[in-house]
């Protein structure tokens, strides 16, 4: 891996101080999955896993 790469694997933490494990993220496109009291519901996850796999391949 080129080093200008580095840092997205890098922790990264937000103003709010919420810190990121690293700088790889995806927009919540999916908030009318979640369950009612705003949890993240089995169909939510099994949506980013799928997005994970298209990524890598």
């Amino acid at each position: 891996m080129k080093k200008i790469y580095q840092p997205i694997f890098e922790s990264y933490t937000l103003p709010n101080g919420i810190q990121l494990k690293n700088r790889i993220i995806i927009a919540p496109m999916t908030h009318t999955s979640s369950n009612l009291d705003g949890t993240v519901s089995e169909i939510e996850v099994n949506y980013y896993v799928r997005r994970a796999i298209e990524i890598e391949a």
